[in-house]
């Protein structure tokens, strides 16, 4: 197990570097992350369905918190602000998948395919409040990233709801003997000097729950060509 202080910290799981850039603060909660390698041979289309790599963290003053449940394939995360008494401001992450080194020998192009789902809402009272979600899924070798956007918003007044399913597809070449991490992250935060914001993607901050809340990695197929 590995603990970092926060996004901006490089992890280093099973070999693999996750560069995971974001402004942390001196109010950062340590990050616990952890992960099993799954060996599959090169060459041969894999499902993954049992997540092996999760990681989470929390930074600033806001109320909140962020749950990543790798036994049930879920992200859940909440924060709120408020700038009533002092000014807040805060983010949470979760990075969900699972972390491969293929058997064999050489090289081979392959597509990875995430596929999940998100339920979430963001809220912010007034022009000096905001909230944001960010979703994207990633794959990471040590030579490099493949990113691909799920889900990017904003808001500085009003409510919004998000609610989808979500497939994004990758080409890569996968080498044998060679680490890989393949996973879905997802940022929300808040800030406030007036007024209350909040990013609501499961029960830590309360809201509807029905349907649950969150993010969920139902699967990673990986399809060689």
């Amino acid at each position: 197990m590995v603990r970092v202080a926060d996004r901006r910290t490089v992890l280093r799981m099973v070999g693999a570097s996750m560069a995971l850039g974001m402004a942390g603060s001196a109010g950062t909660t340590p990050v616990a992350a952890k992960t099993t390698a799954q060996t599959p041979t090169l060459g041969t289309d894999v499902t993954f369905t049992t997540l092996s790599f999760a990681s989470e963290g929390m930074s600033g003053n806001v109320t909140g918190g962020v749950t990543v449940q790798d036994a049930n394939n879920l992200i859940t995360a909440g924060v709120q602000a408020s700038g009533l008494i002092t000014n807040q401001s805060g983010q949470v992450f979760g990075l969900l998948g699972t972390a491969v080194e293929f058997n064999g020998n050489g090289s081979q192009d392959a597509q990875i395919t995430f596929s999940g789902s998100y339920n979430g809402e963001l809220k912010a009272g007034l022009g000096l409040s905001g909230s944001f979600v960010e979703v994207s899924a990633v794959t990471e070798s040590p030579s490099g990233t493949q990113e691909s956007i799920v889900l990017n918003d904003r808001r500085r007044f009003g409510a919004e709801q998000y609610r989808s399913d979500f497939q994004r597809t990758q080409t890569t070449t996968l080498e044998a003997g060679t680490q890989y991490l393949f996973y879905v992250s997802a940022t929300l935060g808040a800030s406030a000097e007036v007024g209350t914001a909040t990013a609501d993607f499961g029960p830590q901050i309360g809201g509807a729950q029905t349907p649950s809340q969150g993010v969920a990695l139902d699967s990673i197929d990986v399809n060689f060509q």
